[in-house]
């Protein structure tokens, strides 16, 4: 039997959580191309488990927000 400490678990949750999110956030991004091609493929079914307990917005993003700083700061390229 493996066993792990409570940092050991705490990591590999960070790290299944991340890897889930990224990865719904890609096939996301994918659904809205155009141009046929094949589908990247789905979610394990570890993976829909986790997208389940993450907040909606932090996988699509903020829908209808107001950018706060537009227009206040400007980028120069030299």
């Amino acid at each position: 039997m493996c066993q792990r400490t409570a940092d050991e678990v705490k990591k590999k949750w960070i790290d299944t959580k991340s890897s889930a999110k990224k990865k719904a956030q890609s096939m996301k991004k994918e659904l809205g191309r155009t141009g046929g091609g094949p589908y990247p493929g789905g979610l394990t079914n570890l993976e829909e488990k986790v997208v389940t307990v993450i907040p909606k917005c932090s996988i699509d993003g903020i829908v209808n927000a107001i950018d706060i700083f537009a227009g206040k700061y400007a980028i120069y390229y030299t």
